[in-house]
């Protein structure tokens, strides 16, 4: 049997080259770089959609279905900005986790109808161009500005909706440690936690 000089050997042979560059940094440290990572990744996606969508007109040819986005990142605003009226403005803390994955589950949804959108845009110009192929560089220039535009919309509302599920969730793990280090609870032996969102 191999002594554990051979194992500890064997382990750092086959560690992936994340972890190798990570080792020296604790793992609470990590998991705090990695979360705003990603919520610098996302802020700049959706800065650069908001780009976009500045340059276009939305209402010259819109998608019927750019309604509904718009209509699910109103809802999606409003329940972000309640929840942080709440934990921030009011210091209301009970069930602070209540209506987390409603975020989450509204970005996602946000990105499914547009993605459903652009697929049924598609459908109808490819049905269009089959029956009058002549029109073919006026329609698909038509359907690239309004399902650009679709998509835009609705990648802009879902990550951003993202990004504040992300930083609600960073906020209250962070106070529910904090919570628990000042009333002397070790965390290794907390029992999983029930998300009522």
């Amino acid at each position: 049997m191999p002594d554990a000089g051979a194992l500890q050997a064997l382990e750092s042979l086959h560690m992936p080259l994340y972890r190798r560059f990570t080792a020296h940094i604790t793992a609470g440290r990590l998991q705090r770089l990695e979360r705003r990572a990603l919520a610098v990744t996302t802020a700049t996606a959706v800065l650069m959609c908001g780009v976009v969508l500045l340059q276009a007109d939305l209402l010259a040819h819109p998608s019927p279905f750019l309604w509904p986005v718009l209509a699910q990142g109103a809802i999606l605003f409003a329940a972000i900005s309640a929840k942080a009226f709440q934990l921030w403005i009011k210091r209301d803390h009970f069930a602070p986790w209540r209506g987390i994955r409603a975020v989450l589950g509204l970005a996602c949804t946000t990105a499914l109808t547009g993605t459903v959108g652009i697929t049924l845009g598609l459908y109808e110009i490819a049905s269009t161009l089959e029956s009058t192929p002549e029109l073919a560089s006026t329609l698909v220039q038509t359907w690239i500005v309004r399902d650009g535009a679709l998509l835009a919309a609705s990648l802009l509302i879902a990550l951003a909706g993202v990004l504040g599920w992300v930083m609600l969730r960073q906020w209250l793990a962070f106070a529910e440690g904090d919570q628990r280090e000042v009333l002397g609870i070790d965390n290794s032996t907390r029992t999983r936690r029930k998300d009522h969102g």
